[in-house]
Order: C-alpha cells, then sequence, then structure tokens
C-alpha cells in the first residue's frame, strides 16, 4: 500500500529570484538555509511521488473558469517559466493521481481535473528549491486562493483528510511526499478579485494587468511587465508591506497543532491581517488536513519586505 513518509510548507515569492539581491543577508541567508534543509530532507527520504498542492496566479486559471480544487491526472505537467523559473516537463503519476481524483468523487469531494496542467510559481518555485532537476513524478493540486469567493478553510483541511485516506487504499506500495507552497502574509500586485470581478482598475498598470490576465497573454512582454510591476509596487510601498505579527500567530498554531483557531478564519480575517496574498494559506491548511494535524516544526521564517512575503518554512514529522 502506498504511505505518506514526509510533509513540508514554504512560502513562494518570485521576487525571492528577481529581487534576491535586494533583501538583508541575514533575511536571505535563513531563507535559503531553510529550503537547503528541505531538500536535504527530499533526498533522505527518496520520495516515489510528490504531492504538490499549490496556487495559480491567474496565469492557467482565469475568470473564464476558476475551480475551487483542480488536480492534474495527465502524463506530465509543464512549468510556465514565468518569473525566471525554470520551464520543464515533469512527470506524473497517473496512477495515484486518477485514484486520488476517483477516491474524492466517492467520497463526496466533486474535484475538477486536467490532462494538461501548466504550472506557474505557485508550485514550480518550491519545487525548484526541494528538488531542482524535477527527477520526481509530481501530482499538482491547485486551490482557487487569488479569486474570490474561496472554499473556507475548513473545506481545505478535510480535503486533506480525503486525500490522505485516498492515499493510504492505493494499493500499489509507493512513497509519498506533500508539499503545500503559498503565504504567509502579502499584499502581492496581482489584482485583487471579489465575486468574479475585479476590485478595482484605478490606473493604466492596474488595466494592463486585467487584459494580460483576461487574454491570458504569457509573451516575454507580458512577463517582464509583471516582474517590473512587482518591483516597481514594492519600491513604492504599495505591496511590500508584511504583518509578521500575524505570520507568527499563525505558525505558533502550526507548532501547538491549533487547528481550531486556524481553520475557523474567514475570508475577511485572512485579508484584513494577511492580505490577499495570505489566501494562499489555505495549500498549507489542505496539507495540514492530510497528515492529521500534527504540530509544524518551523525552521525559517522572515518578514522579507523586498520579497514582499511573509516567508515561511516549516517540516512535519508523519
Amino acid at each position: 500500500m502506498a504511505s505518506i513518509i514526509g510533509a513540508m510548507a514554504a512560502s513562494h515569492s518570485p521576487l525571492m529570484i528577481n529581487n534576491f539581491d535586494e533583501a538583508p543577508k541575514e533575511q536571505k541567508d535563513n531563507i535559503v538555509g531553510g529550503f537547503d534543509k528541505l531538500k536535504e530532507m527530499v533526498e533522505q527520504l527518496k520520495p516515489d511521488v510528490i504531492l504538490s498542492i499549490g496556487n495559480d496566479h491567474l496565469r492557467e486559471l482565469d475568470l473564464s473558469n476558476m475551480p475551487q480544487f483542480i488536480i492534474g491526472i495527465g502524463e506530465s505537467n509543464k512549468t510556465m517559466g514565468d518569473f525566471n523559473l525554470p520551464k520543464v516537463t515533469i512527470r506524473n503519476h497517473q496512477g495515484l493521481a486518477q485514484h486520488l481524483l476517483n477516491y474524492s468523487l466517492d467520497h463526496d469531494f466533486d474535484l475538477s481535473y486536467s490532462v494538461d496542467l501548466n504550472l506557474d510559481h505557485g508550485h514550480s518555485q518550491t519545487l525548484y528549491y526541494i528538488n531542482p532537476s524535477f527527477d520526481i513524478p509530481v501530482i499538482p493540486m491547485i486551490i482557487n486562493s487569488v479569486a474570490h469567493p474561496n472554499a473556507s478553510l475548513k473545506r481545505c483541511y478535510r480535503l486533506g483528510e480525503v486525500l490522505r485516506n485516498a492515499i493510504l487504499s492505493f494499493e500499489d506500495d509507493i512513497k509519498v511526499l506533500i508539499v503545500a507552497s503559498g503565504g504567509l502574509s502579502h499584499w502581492p500586485s496581482t489584482l485583487s478579485i471579489f465575486n468574479g470581478h475585479p476590485a478595482n482598475l484605478q490606473s493604466e498598470d492596474d488595466q494592463r494587468m486585467f487584459a494580460i490576465i483576461s487574454g491570458k497573454d504569457h509573451s516575454d512582454e507580458a512577463e517582464q511587465f509583471r516582474i517590473q510591476r512587482s518591483k516597481k509596487m514594492s519600491e513604492e510601498g504599495k505591496t511590500g508591506r508584511v504583518n509578521a505579527e500575524w505570520d507568527r500567530w499563525f505558525l505558533k498554531c502550526f507548532e501547538s497543532g491549533n487547528i481550531t483557531d486556524i481553520i475557523n478564519l474567514s475570508w475577511q480575517d485572512i485579508m484584513d491581517n494577511a492580505g490577499g496574498g495570505g489566501q494562499e494559506v489555505r495549500n498549507w491548511v489542505c496539507l495540514w488536513g492530510a497528515i492529521n494535524g500534527v504540530p509544524a516544526e518551523v525552521i525559517s521564517y522572515e518578514p522579507v519586505r523586498e520579497w514582499v512575503t511573509g516567508m515561511a518554512i516549516a517540516s512535519f514529522k508523519v
């Protein structure tokens, strides 16, 4: 039977790559060191497959089709290479992926699926740091964290529980590592979506960003616009704020196994205290459900304003 051999979670920030040198050295060293520890863990665990729980940033999924949960079940999945990350094709484990889908459907969880899922930095950045060769098969799970309305945190935790049972019921003797990517607090340059519409389009930059999103524009010119928009808004202080106090509360809950306070957070609670980017903690919560809420071991945390993100790295003994 399949087994869950490990779990880990990490923040992602494209400016960690594109604005790396601007961050204070102590913060950079702490976060890079944390990712190095996760990489060492992957090398020691030797998983047969990674279940990657992350989100999309209005690149693969847009307002014409926004599922709350979607799993990739094709032979492989491609990374987009956004924000100067590698553009690669990653093998899937189709047998387990299809089993997760079918088991979830049979247990009252109606997942969407794709046989041709393209992954942005919401998956590829963490995978790159923990397995730079991309030689381990990956089953991607995308949770909507960018377009309101979103599934509740209770629902995300429940999805994790269903995925856990699905993995443990798979007949093949394989080792599964679960990885979550996202959060913590940040106010990103991506447009805020409320009830299926942009919250505001106040500037020409906002209007151009909406045109890029609506047209699924993945051209080099559009990519450079996204990068420069992120850097510009960080420099102007519009998105570079981080709520370190909330982040540390969140991590303390994970360290102590305080599931109740986490899953009772509302969309508005997160928006007020952790920004639109904080909605990505759904990925952490889903992972937590998949490992029965065991306490986390926080490896690193830094409120890196230059990367517009509260950067956290954690592992879980399962």
